[in-house]
């Protein structure tokens, strides 16, 4: 059995979307199976395309079949897709079963059902992390993260795999979720024993990618303890600044004893310097005195069994910080990066550590980060560093300071969040008539900031038509612009990209003239009790294209005349958009939705017996015909009228689907708003009587079943 026009009714709005039934290929190629599936929501994987017809139709084998090979025919009755090429691969495909034209077909629903293989692994980490035992989690200095090529559809899960699992463990089974849409995710991990070494290989279908992870013990000790700089340079009555640095990161409560000798060279507020878990260095201040009895001294530390000494000289002619550059305010993109350069007014007599901090304006908000001291080499007069913004989601105030003995200098940072990103574009997966327009709407994240945002848009291949700009425009403080596209007289496939590089999003653009405006009687009144003429006749495109109604006319008759007596032309100048309305009202119509274009005739006559309405568009060629009631001539032939027109302040609308009653279509029924695209060519099989009329005009909202 062959059904045309078939239309599903949804009997059960709140049920979830069924889960895809997993079938082969074979499967689908077994008449006898693929019959008991007819219906069913089905999921092929590991195929490719070995046939293509050019008229979005493909067949799909499993992979590494040659081209020609038969398997699986997929068909766009659903979602228009752009057709693949011969030998594009799809690592799950799904769609609902059908049978038509003697073919089993998949129709995908969405752009989702034609999953594409999987991306590659970009990056595993970085080289340098540890982790400690008994601290399950994120390694350290950097949060170890796996990283696509390119985002995904779905869920995409990676494996890592640990070299050493009685020293290193990965959470969760080494199943690391990146979730669709997004580009990576942090890998937990579990670690057990120390080890100095230990390799994690994280893989994705034929990707992988390793790095490697130092576990340190749970109290392990650095084995090198140094001091710098050497010598400290500084003068009498200043501050100094030692810095105490590791081989590895130190464990929790870790705390290095200083001394200064001789006694009266200086002293530190706190000769017990406790260190940040798992820091590689920390820095003290030495206050040297104001009249020292000698101009050189030892600073001297110790850290169990080790210990490290620095050298102090003491002079008249110590070199002071003088600027801080940039001087500020400066602007920084959300996760960006800004350098620094911090200056002498002498060159440095020996290396000076010149201590930095980054800290937010609110207390608690993401700022960003520098490094905790950089070295002005011993004769030179500056040094550079960098500060790293964090990642935020709103604008965050702060400074950035340099000290060197008792003097800071402070710069204004402004990390300011990241530009709107291109959110959406509608429409998507469009067919556009030979020599027609599409206009595409490109939705941003939020406001474009001040002086807005701009994305370029590309088209490929050119030969598919034009665009009225290169880029596309979002004025400051709105979500939206647009870009025009023009398509050329030859029909093709291609693709619209709005944005770049990760940030790229495109929609696939069909040049056909297959499937036209469809455009069809939807809903009709023949007046009121109170208004002969409080009338009005709804159209509806059911297609995918635009439809002029230049010089297109509405035509009526009596349910048993021998010819239209009526004739209204619709003026130039109105256009029917794709799945929207177009009212036409009487003369003193009074619905709700405003008319569109009026006519005079009066079809009042027929709400009691029945009667006429048919379209005629430009060429005089009859586009839709509606008899009801007693009429003589119906869609269909006699005997085959719409019901008769019901009461007063009632209409005749056309079904969405073959199953929709009364009930489904009237306000709130569940075919409310599923358009009006039912049309067996015969009038008492599409239509339904409304006891409330419900007008709709080219300003309501598009619908489509």
């Amino acid at each position: 059995m062959e059904l045309t026009g078939a239309q599903v009714t949804n009997v059960r709005r709140a049920a979830a979307t069924p889960v895809a039934v997993p079938v082969t290929v074979a499967e689908l190629q077994d008449p006898v199976r693929a019959t008991q599936l007819v219906g069913v929501l089905v999921e092929v994987s590991d195929v490719v395309v070995t046939q293509s017809n050019g008229s979005d139709e493909f067949t799909l084998a499993p992979q590494g079949s040659a081209a020609g090979t038969a398997g699986v025919r997929m068909d766009d009755a659903l979602f228009n897709y752009a057709n693949p090429t011969v030998g594009a691969e799809f690592r799950k495909v799904r769609g609902v079963l059908t049978y038509g034209f003697l073919n089993f077909k998949v129709l995908p629903r969405n752009a989702g059902d034609l999953l594409a293989p999987l991306p590659a692994i970009a990056s595993f980490g970085t080289a340098g992390n540890y982790i400690r035992v008994g601290a399950n989690g994120d390694t350290f200095p950097q949060a170890l993260s796996v990283t696509l090529a390119n985002a995904y559809a779905e869920d995409v899960t990676v494996s890592v795999v640990s070299s050493d699992t009685n020293a290193l463990g990965v959470a969760n089974n080494g199943q690391v979720v990146i979730i669709a849409g997004q580009l990576s995710a942090t890998v937990a991990l579990e670690p057990l024993a120390p080890a100095d070494h230990v390799d994690l290989t994280a893989t994705l279908g034929s990707s992988s990618q390793n790095t490697s992870v130092r576990v340190l013990g749970a109290n392990e000790l650095p084995t090198t303890m140094t001091l710098s700089p050497n010598p400290v340079v500084s003068a009498a009555g200043a501050k100094a600044t030692v810095t105490v640095s590791f081989d590895i990161p130190v464990a929790a409560g870790t705390v290095v004893q200083f001394g200064v000798a001789p006694a009266d060279l200086g002293s530190f507020a706190n000769a017990s310097l406790e260190v940040p878990l798992n820091a590689t260095s920390a820095t003290i201040d030495l206050d040297v005195s104001a009249a020292p009895s000698t101009t050189t001294g030892t600073v001297h530390a110790q850290l169990g069994s080790l210990t490290a000494d620095t050298a102090v000289q003491l002079t008249t002619a110590l070199p002071k910080l003088d600027t801080l550059s940039p001087a500020g305010p400066v602007t920084v993109a959300s996760a960006g990066t800004q350098e620094f350069t911090v200056a002498l007014d002498l060159p440095a007599l020996a290396d000076l550590h010149v201590t930095l901090a980054a800290q937010p304006s609110a207390d608690g908000a993401t700022f960003g980060t520098v490094p905790a001291s950089v070295i002005i080499p011993k004769d030179a007069t500056s040094a550079t560093f960098t500060f790293t913004a964090g990642t935020v989601n709103a604008d965050t105030a702060g400074t950035v300071t340099a000290s060197l003995n008792g003097v800071t200098k402070t710069v204004d940072v402004l990390v300011q969040r990241p530009p709107a990103r291109i959110a959406s574009i509608s429409p998507t997966n469009v067919r556009v008539a030979p020599s027609g327009t599409q206009v595409f709407t490109v939705t941003l994240d939020r406001a474009a900031s001040e002086g807005g945002a701009t994305f370029p848009v590309a088209l490929s291949p050119s030969s598919l038509g034009t665009l009225d700009s290169a880029e596309v425009s979002v004025a400051a403080g709105t979500t939206t612009g647009t870009v025009t596209f023009t398509a050329s007289a030859t029909e093709g496939l291609g693709q619209v990209t709005f944005g770049t590089g990760a940030q790229a999003v495109s929609t696939n653009v069909t040049v056909s003239g297959a499937q036209p405006g469809r455009v069809v009687i939807s809903e009709f009144s023949g007046g009121t009790s109170a208004s002969s003429t409080d009338e009005f006749v709804e159209l509806y495109n059911a297609g995918d294209f635009d439809v002029v109604l230049d010089n297109w006319k509405v035509q009526y008759k009596s349910a048993t005349g021998s010819s239209f007596s009526s004739t209204f032309t619709i003026p130039a100048g109105k256009t029917i958009k794709a799945h929207s309305y177009f009212l036409l009202g009487g003369s003193t119509y009074s619905g709700a939705a405003a008319k569109d274009a009026g006519y005079t005739f009066d079809s009042s006559a027929s709400t009691t017996t029945g009667g006429h309405i048919q379209v005629l568009d430009a060429n005089g060629a009859v586009v839709d015909l509606l008899g009801w009631g007693t009429a003589n001539a119906p869609e269909g032939g006699p005997g085959n009228a719409a019901p008769s027109h019901p009461a007063s302040g009632g209409s005749l609308e056309r079904k969405a689907y073959a199953g929709s009653t009364s009930a489904t279509m009237a306000v709130n029924g569940s075919d409310e708003f599923k358009g009006n695209s039912t049309d067996t060519g015969v009038n008492k099989n599409d239509f339904v009587t409304r006891a409330i009329r419900q007008p709709q005009n080219s300003a309501s909202a598009t619908e489509a079943p």
